[in-house]
């Protein structure tokens, strides 16, 4: 029995002519890209922006938030949330992604024109080996590989993890990739917890350790985060350590902060590399690896592009490390690079030159916009030039 909501009789109709519009989007899409995800414009919802009646835009808006909680669709909020106003009006547009639209479809009675879903069933329910078989979907099947070869593939995992067991190994999700995929192995990239669940196996695969690059110092007091690779370089330098105070900070750059950023508080989940230029002494990697790990009141920091995805980046570091900020030296540094702009123009009489860089300009327009990050003076000094479209990378420092 269908645990979804039952939209048809509970969701208002001019929210359904807007759902069902999302889903006649994809099914005008071309096969190969039903990855990609859609929306309809927030005002498209009759009622909402001018209520026909008093309430009609409350009683609208809460239905949305309750089809966005039980993961059917998602609101695209603006960066500049104006709390005085009504709430939908800091809203864009509702949005479907890939991994929602077959839920939707269910609540919608909107059976997808494109597959066979029933000879799909089939060949999933020809198998006995999956503990939590709902998490098998069509559109999760790789590219390249057919439904019969994704599933075969896929009923070989509990073999495979117990031979490997067998011989005193774990295996992370490219060894088992590569094994059951005729040696390819990013089929099950970032898959840990979804193998693990759907077969019922908690804690078999290997979470491949992300990478630290650190700059260690003598008797460190501080974490400093850096987004990119020269920054850190750079800083690392005892001319800029002295320049910035960063004599007691302990440098940390690592290229998978966005993807594996919940590692970091895991001993098991970091591997450390010391840079030479460091110091390298037992006291100084204990006291990092407890600040790494532990709740101490640790002063951390990050610093990185002045972009959404920088943002995403001081967002997730807030959520593991409580307490954590942006570091206003190297962002303040930016923010008199770009007000610089704005004093040349003046003394000239020209023009206003760009100050920084637009999201397009730089082929980031794919960035998902962040609402707040967890350090105010970030979101109150930043965010707003972030979403004027106004960027900039901190390698200009």
């Amino acid at each position: 029995m269908s645990t979804k909501p039952d939209v048809s009789s509970r969701i208002d109709e001019n929210i359904q002519r807007v759902l069902h519009a999302l889903i006649t989007k994809v099914d005008k899409q071309p096969f190969s890209e039903r990855s990609n995800k859609v929306s309809e414009p927030i005002g498209r919802i009759k009622g909402l922006t001018s209520p026909e009646w008093p309430g009609q835009d409350q009683e609208l808006w809460d239905q949305l938030k309750e089809l966005e909680q039980v993961q059917l669709i998602q609101l695209d909020m603006k960066a500049r949330v104006d709390r005085l106003a009504d709430p939908w009006r800091s809203c864009r547009s509702v949005v479907l992604l890939p991994e929602q639209e077959y839920a939707l479809r269910e609540a919608l009675n909107r059976p997808d024109p494109r597959v066979d879903r029933g000879t799909f069933e089939a060949l999933k329910r020809s198998y006995d080996v999956w503990e939590v078989p709902d998490l098998l979907q069509p559109s999760l099947c790789p590219n390249g590989l057919e439904w019969n070869e994704w599933l075969d593939g896929l009923a070989q995992v509990p073999k495979v993890i117990e031979e490997a067991r067998q011989l005193g190994r774990k295996l992370s999700c490219y060894q088992i990739s590569a094994r059951v995929f005729q040696g390819r192995s990013k089929f099950l990239t970032d898959k840990e917890n979804w193998l693990e669940m759907l077969f019922g196996l908690p804690g078999v695969v290997l979470v491949r350790p992300l990478i630290l690059n650190v700059s260690l110092v003598v008797e460190p007091r501080s974490l400093l985060f850096i987004e990119n690779k020269d920054t850190y370089r750079d800083l690392s330098s005892a001319h800029q350590r002295v320049l910035f105070d960063l004599e007691r900070t302990v440098l940390i750059y690592s290229e998978g902060f966005m993807a594996g950023a919940e590692r970091i508080r895991q001993e098991e989940g970091v591997a450390l590399h010391l840079d030479s230029a460091g110091v390298s002494d037992i006291p100084s990697t204990e006291w990092l690896r407890r600040a790494l790990s532990s709740s101490d009141e640790v002063p951390r920091y990050f610093f990185g592009d002045v972009d959404w995805s920088g943002a995403q980046i001081l967002q997730r570091l807030t959520s593991i490390f409580p307490g954590l900020c942006a570091w206003r030296p190297g962002y303040q540094a930016m923010l008199e690079f770009l007000n610089q702009d704005a004093k040349d123009s003046d003394a000239t009489g020209g023009i206003p030159p760009s100050r920084g860089h637009s999201l397009l300009m730089a082929k980031k327009q794919g960035q998902r916009p962040v609402v707040t990050t967890g350090d105010s003076w970030f979101d109150q000094q930043l965010l707003p030039l972030i979403a004027e479209g106004c960027c900039l990378d901190q390698e200009v420092l």
